[in-house]
Order: structure tokens, then C-alpha cells, then sequence
């Protein structure tokens, strides 16, 4: 086995980090090229040990063959690399192939929630542990995060060694640390208990007020920020843009500001104050169902609303469509580009502009299966003819490669930073200096919960607190 490529500062840094502690988390921005650096680090082992060790690497599903492909071009291994993307009892009989063999498995995090995969990955007796967008599993109460502790942990039982990758560590909170880095180190740095970290490095804000109406507000202590820091980075290394690469172009972010129609404008009215309504209804308000609840206010922006069952009604005069049908007409001559949303209904809104004007197009959805999606990225940034992706930010916002689109426009967005951080980085990450700049469109209607959700993103704010205190206004 040998080296393919002279390794970057950044790769020699990894691999130095990972020979001397078994367990290296990399926090680097998207698009710097995380995946290209993990397997530097795992020819480096295998090197070493004069084979290929076992080695799972959980990643999300979208991504499974970007890893293979990434195999394929940086190492001499590929044939050693087995993508487990089958369904049900195929998927199963596919691991089982592979228990005796010093082998890479590549499958989803979600496939442990599978009792059988689960029990087989335990088998397998991985020597080597990646978690590709560790930031999947943040949450303490998660049953795919606590399957993968287990696991880790007996990676580290066989003094085998883990990784960790996620260009967005802290999403919203501190807490999200806390499992990612169980996961990582098995709770060297910041214990096994959830509350307990919490207790240590954060406090609520609001646990003094009585009788009020409120969001719980768990932030850091100011006094156990540097000792917090610290730790992060003590197993860690750290890769931003602005360093890893200096010859990205520039990144242009844009508002383009659309109006409701009369409609649109009595909805949106009627809902928001149904919402506050329930707000003032309401002793302490959940952050999370009051989210849930103005993703309402969003969709009828957006120009489409929901009755009591759950059926979608579209608002015949939606300005917004008609705004991105102007933009894409009008970019597709010269630029590719990706069109980001986040409801089902906006997909089809936006379809049928496409197919309207006989603009070639492929879509990236959570309905897709693994094999659709990969082929849609192909044929987007190979195809010359096919102009336009119509991405859902959840399903085509990670990992993904898509730098063929200097242009991206978000025609719908929801509360998640993690979201909104990956899925720019589709396009503006290594490679995208074949452009001269990226351009990022933003569609806004003012004085809307749109507007406020925009800027929240863009500030990283604490997004429950700023839309409540706007919507009150």
C-alpha cells in the first residue's frame, strides 16, 4: 500500500495526532476536505500494520458512495471497500459476507437501529471506528447516538482507535458537544452523564423565573468557557476555509426581497396570531413544539398551507415562485444552479416551474433512494444540459459534492444552523475555484418570520428567542 499524493500540513497533522492517541476528532468546515484527510490517516495504519485493518465508517446515507468514490481516487484499497446500501434481510446477508475479512464497511448511522446490523457490526470487531458528520448524533436521548457509544466503546476495548468528523460540532448549543464526544473518547474528557455535563458547563438562564411564561434557556458558564475550549480541542484538530483553502472565490450572499400576496398576507396574519395565542396559553413554552408550530408561518410564505388533516391547499398567487421563475431564466444560459427547500410542497412548486419552462432538472429528496441520489449529483455535475438541482436542505445538504453550481438559491429554509452551514457548502468548498465567485441568493419576505429566520441563521442567534420576540413585536 502507498501513498497517493503529497499530504497537506493539515493531513500531516491528522496522521500525527492519530499515532499518538487513539482517538482524534477533526472539526473542520465543509468543504476543506475532511473525508481526503481520514483516509490519508487510514493508509498511514494500514501501513503500519502491513494490511487493512477492519474498519466501519458511519456516515450519513447520501454520502456512503461519495466515501467509496473518495476511496477510488486517493488510495490503492478500493477493493477492499464495501458500501452497505442493500434493503432488509439483503443488507444483513451483505455484512455477513464480510465478518471474517480484514475489510471497510460504509453504512449509514441509522442501519444500527437495526437489532441484527447492530449485533453484527459487534461481531465484526472493528479496529477502526469513523463517525462522518458526527454531529448526527448530538442528542443524549438518541437510540442511533447510544448504539454507537456501545460500539466505539468496544472499538476502544480492542485498544482500536476512533474518529470523528463534523464541520459543525455546536449546532445550537453547548450540550451538543456532549454525546458526540462520548462517542469519540468514551467520556475521558467530559464524563458518561448527560445532566451531569450539563450542570458543570451550562446553566439556564431562566430556571429562576416563577409564574412566567417561558423558553428554558440553557447557556454556557461564562467561567467554565476556557476549560470547555480546551478540552474540545485537546483531542482535536481544528481546519477552517479562510486557512485550508485561500484560493476559494469569493462567497456573495444575497436577499432578494418578495412580497405576499393579499392571500398570503390574510393566512400569515390569521396564523401568527393563532400562535401567539398559544404562546400566552402556555406556562413554559417548549423551544422545539414552538418551532414545529411556525414552520406553519413558513410554508404559508412559501405558498402553501395545511388544512386540519394534513392536506396541502397551494395559494394560487404566490409571488415567490414567479420571483425564482425570473432568477432562473435568467441565470441558467450562463450558471448552474441549485434551488434549496425544505417542504414537500415546495418541491412540487417548483417542479412544475422548471418543467413549465423545459428547464432540465434532477431533484435530491429524502424519497429518493441511495442509488437515485447518487446518480442526480452525477448527471447534475456532468451533464451540461441539466441546469438546475432541486435539493431538500435535510436530504442533499450533506456531504455531498455539487461545486458544478455557482449559484445557489434558497427558495425555503427551516431552524436548523446545521442545515443551513451544510448545505452551502454543497457548492462552496474544494474545486470551487473553478468559478470566479458564489453567488448565494436568499428569498425573503419581509417583516415576516422569514426575515427574521434569515438573519437568526446568518448571525447564528439563538433562533427560539429572536422569531418569538419579532412575531411579539
Amino acid at each position: 500500500m502507498e501513498y497517493l499524493g503529497e499530504p497537506t500540513p493539515y493531513q500531516r497533522e491528522l496522521v500525527e495526532l492519530s499515532s499518538k492517541i487513539p482517538h482524534v476528532g477533526l472539526l473542520w468546515d465543509a468543504g476543506v476536505g475532511k473525508t481526503y484527510a481520514v483516509i490519508h490517516a487510514l493508509r498511514w495504519h494500514y501501513n503500519l500494520n502491513q494490511r487493512v485493518m477492519k474498519t466501519v465508517i458511519f456516515s450519513p446515507l447520501v454520502t456512503l458512495w461519495n466515501w467509496r468514490d473518495e476511496f477510488v481516487k486517493f488510495s490503492k484499497v478500493a477493493n477492499h471497500v464495501h458500501v452497505i446500501d442493500k434493503k432488509g434481510a439483503k443488507r444483513i446477508e451483505q455484512i455477513e459476507d464480510l465478518l471474517e475479512k480484514d475489510c471497510i464497511m460504509i453504512l449509514n448511522w441509522e442501519a444500527i437501529r437495526t437489532p441484527k446490523i447492530y449485533e453484527q457490526i459487534q461481531r465484526f470487531g472493528a479496529e477502526i471506528l469513523i463517525g462522518d458528520e458526527m454531529h448526527l448524533i448530538k442528542s443524549y436521548k438518541s437510540s442511533t447516538a447510544k448504539s454507537a457509544v456501545v460500539i466505539a466503546d468496544d472499538v476502544r476495548r480492542r485498544n482500536g482507535r476512533v474518529f470523528g468528523m463534523t464541520g459543525t460540532a455546536i449546532l445550537n448549543s453547548v450540550q451538543d458537544i456532549f454525546m458526540q464526544y462520548r462517542f469519540l473518547d468514551g467520556g475521558t474528557l467530559f464524563g458518561k452523564n448527560f445532566f451531569t455535563f450539563r450542570n458543570v458547563y451550562m446553566v439556564d438562564k431562566n430556571a429562576s423565573w416563577t409564574g412566567a411564561k417561558k423558553f428554558p434557556d440553557w447557556r454556557p458558564r461564562v467561567e467554565k468557557f476556557a476549560e470547555l475550549t480546551e478540552k474540545i480541542y485537546k483531542i482535536s484538530t481544528q481546519v477552517s476555509k479562510k486557512t485550508a483553502l485561500p484560493y476559494l472565490p469569493d462567497l456573495v450572499e444575497e436577499n432578494r426581497y418578495v412580497e405576499l400576496s393579499p392571500e398570503q398576507s390574510r393566512l400569515y396574519k390569521d396564523m401568527k396570531r393563532d400562535y401567539i395565542a398559544w404562546v400566552d396559553s402556555q406556562s413554559v413554552v417548549v423551544a422545539q413544539l414552538a418551532l414545529t408550530k411556525l414552520l406553519r408561518l413558513q410554508q404559508i410564505v412559501c405558498g402553501h398551507v395545511n388544512d386540519e388533516m394534513g392536506a396541502v391547499h397551494f395559494i394560487k398567487d404566490n409571488p415567490r415562485i414567479k420571483v425564482l421563475e425570473e432568477l432562473v431564466l435568467d441565470l441558467i444560459s450562463q450558471h448552474k444552479v441549485i434551488i434549496w427547500h425544505t417542504f414537500k410542497a415546495d418541491a412540487k412548486l417548483i417542479g412544475d416551474m422548471l418543467e413549465a419552462n423545459k428547464v432540465q432538472h434532477v431533484y435530491i429528496n429524502g424519497t429518493q433512494d441511495l442509488k437515485a441520489k447518487h446518480e442526480a449529483m452525477v448527471d447534475f455535475n456532468t451533464n451540461d444540459n441539466c441546469r438546475v438541482l432541486v435539493g431538500n436542505r435535510r436530504a442533499g445538504g450533506i456531504g455531498i459534492n455539487l461545486i458544478a453550481a455557482d449559484y445557489s438559491i434558497i427558495y425555503s429554509r427551516n431552524f436548523s444552523l446545521g442545515e443551513e452551514e451544510q448545505s452551502k457548502a454543497r457548492n462552496y468548498r474544494r474545486g470551487s475555484e473553478i468559478h470566479e465567485k458564489i453567488i448565494k441568493i436568499d428569498l425573503i419576505a419581509k417583516e415576516t418570520i422569514d426575515e427574521t429566520l434569515a438573519e437568526a441563521l446568518r448571525s447564528k442567534t439563538n433562533l427560539a428567542d429572536s422569531i418569538l420576540h419579532s412575531l411579539k413585536e
